[in-house]
């Protein structure tokens, strides 16, 4: 399966999202080494402790069907009614999830507005993560 097939699944799964909060959808698609693909939508919850992300909600899908062996997982994400962002990665929540459950895997997303793949130990996840931390906390701030 290639990746623009694989994103084109996350794509369809990110328009069952449930995100009435932020009105970010986002999409995933968990390619199992059965060649089978399971897909997630993040669901979001007045308690914000009770939401899941989409990659969660694909791997919990797969598990629960008895696959334990993965290859790679795509993941897209925007805001309603748009195009998926030009920059969207698993947040660390969802890198520590995955990790309990493979080694390794490979991310499919958008990094620069370009589809690329990055293993899921790849320190740039870190990195970019962090960075989007600290731009959210500037757009948080009520002096702007």
């Amino acid at each position: 399966m290639t990746n623009e097939e694989l994103i084109a699944k996350a794509e369809e799964a990110r328009k069952k999202s449930k995100c009435k909060y932020t009105k970010y959808s986002v999409g995933s698609a968990l390619l199992a080494s059965s060649g089978k693909i399971y897909t997630g939508c993040n669901i979001e919850h007045s308690i914000s402790g009770l939401a899941s992300c989409a990659e969660r909600v694909a791997f919990m899908k797969a598990i629960s069907e008895g696959e334990t062996s993965f290859e790679k997982i795509a993941v897209v994400g925007g805001y309603e009614g748009k195009n998926s962002d030009e920059m969207l990665i698993p947040c660390m929540v969802c890198v520590q999830y995955m990790l309990d459950f493979v080694d390794d895997i490979i991310v499919v997303c958008y990094i620069d507005k370009k589809i690329e793949e990055v293993h899921l130990t790849d320190p740039r996840l870190l990195s970019l993560n962090v960075n989007r931390k600290v731009k959210m906390k500037k757009f948080d701030r009520k002096d702007k």
